[in-house]
């Protein structure tokens, strides 16, 4: 008799061993149709992430959106081709923007590939519990919430798919399939070039009956591949024609080190709301990304059975970030979306192995019974593998039932006392969304212009990193006005209305915009419409100064009265502003030019006591 391999598999050989198969894997073989654990880990990563369905566009997604529309001019590049230009283009063209078909396609996409994770696990050596453990990982990591909510983000699910296209078309190296790795795996780079690395973790996965040589010949049209998109992208990045600018500032420092923990943080970060807030690297991230790595680094010393896999998971896991390491600028969630493979076979493999090696402490061994019967009887360790898988599956929907309460937290937690989102990226999409519809629902004809004003000091300055109300910006602190920032300038309006001819965002009124519909920002992102011509002005006025800024509307409206200045209600306002903001002796000649040869009216009523009052105030 040939005893079981350590981790529970089998290394019987010969007609004895391969009788004896059938029965080593009887109590799981049995018990569980071959699609249910997959089918499991599918149904976790839709249910976590449903939300992403309900979801409106961001801020990349409009810019992509602008230029695919022809409002914005399109950067003259390659790079991200397929998904953030040519897919782009075709699903405006068919559906328009609606954010609804881009979530759907996204979506869609990723349970493919927690589905393909499923089977690299299983050909990297995991049993089913532990390949569904890995793909639940993948397919509810809580991070995946800003990649599936933002359009453009398709740029790294897609580029994951057809990695994992490409890796399955080489797995039979022929001429024929070796082009359609070497096609995939363009498509892939053409989507996004973060992933030119991966297949070489691949080689770290090789066939049954495959060395580690052979296995990188048989992968080498895709390291080629991989090494000379590479050097066009250095090559056409130094020509201003790749990813570049302050944002892609990248270089070799302590940085590095630091971005490499803040992921490793991030990877396994279960009590944070939005860890990735700040969109920078954390310097004390490595007190806790450390130990994720130094427990891979344990289990593959600890376990012969599983080294291999969790020494392939974080090489997967290394290679798949190595592009975004050195950026000094920033560190994205979305970054960690291709590298989550890796990490989660390997986080896979070391449960497993762990899990495993409890069973055997605690599992009593017994005697081989005197004869067996006729049709044999399964192996001991088959109903101690039934628990692992068991336990494995267990950890895998806890772990969804966890990230699926972080992201109803993060979706519905408030900056502070404000009713804006704590999340960043949560925030900019639902202002835009309140904006737009705000915005659509008053326009009243067609070629419309329009102008959206915000003088200084209208709402309050609230901290993007306490949410507290601030009594003003401090000096040398980075600001701007959510609601422009968000709509890029009034450009995004043009996209979902067509009926405008123009709209601009100004922080200051000149007599050019006499013939635009005058808008105001109100709060949570709404838009609202005040009307054109004198009458909107008035309804501006009355706003202002219901809010106590008199000296915003004392200089909006020194504007507003020269260019009308007949209008005697105008002029009553503008008196009202310089009377508040210390200005008596201007307001009481605005005042008088308002009764001058006008009929004893309401307005002239009104200007009369706003003298008596000034008199009695000497």
């Amino acid at each position: 008799m040939v005893p079981p391999a350590r981790g529970g598999a089998s290394l019987s050989r010969g007609t004895a061993g391969a009788s004896r198969r059938p029965h080593a894997r009887a109590a799981s073989a049995t018990a569980l149709p071959p699609w249910l654990l997959p089918s499991l880990s599918l149904l976790l990563a839709a249910i976590v992430h449903r939300r992403a369905l309900g979801a409106f566009f961001g801020t990349d997604d409009f810019v992509r959106l602008e230029e695919a529309a022809g409002l914005l001019p399109s950067a003259p590049t390659l790079w991200r081709l397929l998904s953030e230009v040519l897919y782009v283009r075709l699903m405006l063209g068919v559906f328009g923007p609606q954010p609804l078909p881009f979530h759907l396609v996204s979506l869609a996409l990723h349970l493919v590939n927690t589905a393909l994770v499923w089977r690299l696990a299983r050909r990297a050596g995991l049993g089913a519990g532990a390949a569904c453990l890995a793909s639940t990982l993948f397919g509810v990591f809580p991070l995946s919430y800003s990649v599936l909510l933002s359009a453009v983000n398709i740029n790294d699910i897609m580029a994951l798919t057809f990695v994992f296209l490409a890796l399955v078309a080489l797995e039979v190296p022929t001429p024929l399939r070796a082009a359609a790795a070497v096609a995939s795996f363009a498509l892939a780079l053409l989507s996004k070039e973060a992933v030119l690395f991966v297949p070489f973790a691949a080689v770290l996965l090789p066939q049954p009956s495959e060395r580690l040589a052979g296995a990188a010949r048989r992968l080498l049209p895709l390291l080629v591949t991989g090494v000379a998109f590479a050097g066009l992208y250095l090559a056409f990045r130094t020509h201003g024609l790749g990813t570049g600018g302050p944002a892609y500032a990248a270089g070799v420092g302590p940085h590095v080190f630091h971005n490499l923990m803040t992921y490793s943080l991030w990877s396994v970060d279960l009590i944070r709301v939005v860890p990735d807030a700040q969109g920078m690297f954390d310097p004390l991230a490595w007190r806790v990304g450390l130990w994720p790595l130094a427990a891979f680094a344990l289990a593959g010393l600890l376990s012969r059975s599983r080294r291999r896999t969790i020494l392939f998971g974080c090489t997967w896991w290394a290679l798949a970030l190595l592009p975004v390491l050195p950026l000094e600028a920033h560190s994205y969630a979305h970054y960690l979306y291709v590298p989550t493979v890796g990490f989660a076979v390997a986080a896979a493999a070391t449960f497993e192995a762990t899990a495993a090696g409890i069973a055997r402490l605690v599992s009593r061994p017994r005697p081989a019974p005197a004869h067996r019967g006729p049709s044999g009887a399964p192996r001991p360790g088959g109903a101690r593998e039934a628990v692992v898988a068991a336990a494995l599956v267990a950890i895998g929907i806890a772990y969804a039932a966890r990230t699926d309460a972080l992201i109803d937290r993060r979706t519905t937690a408030r900056l502070g006392k404000t009713q804006l989102a704590l999340d960043p990226f949560t925030r900019k999409m639902e202002v835009a969304r309140t904006a737009i519809a705000s915005f659509r629902s008053q326009l009243d004809g067609d070629h419309q212009r329009v102008v959206v004003f915000a003088p200084p000091g209208l709402g309050k300055p609230i901290s993007a990193t306490t949410g507290q109300e601030l009594p003003a910006v401090p000096a040398g602190t980075p600001s701007y006005d959510v609601i422009a920032g968000v709509l890029g300038g009034g450009v995004t309006l043009r996209l979902f209305e067509p009926r405008l001819d123009s709209v601009v965002f100004v922080s200051r009124w000149t007599p050019e915009y006499r013939d635009f519909d005058l808008f105001g920002e109100g709060p949570a992102g709404r838009l609202v419409r005040m009307g054109r011509g004198p009458r909107g002005h008035s309804e501006f006025a009355r706003f202002l100064l219901g809010a106590g800024l008199y000296a915003q509307t004392r200089e909006y409206f020194a504007e507003v009265v020269a260019t009308y200045p007949s209008e005697r209600l105008l002029r009553l306002l503008y008196a009202v502003a310089l009377s508040g903001s210390g200005a008596p002796d201007s307001a009481r000649a605005q005042a008088r030019r308002v009764m001058e040869g006008a009929p004893p009216d309401t307005i002239s009523a009104t200007a009369r006591r706003l003298i008596a009052i000034l008199e009695q105030r000497k």
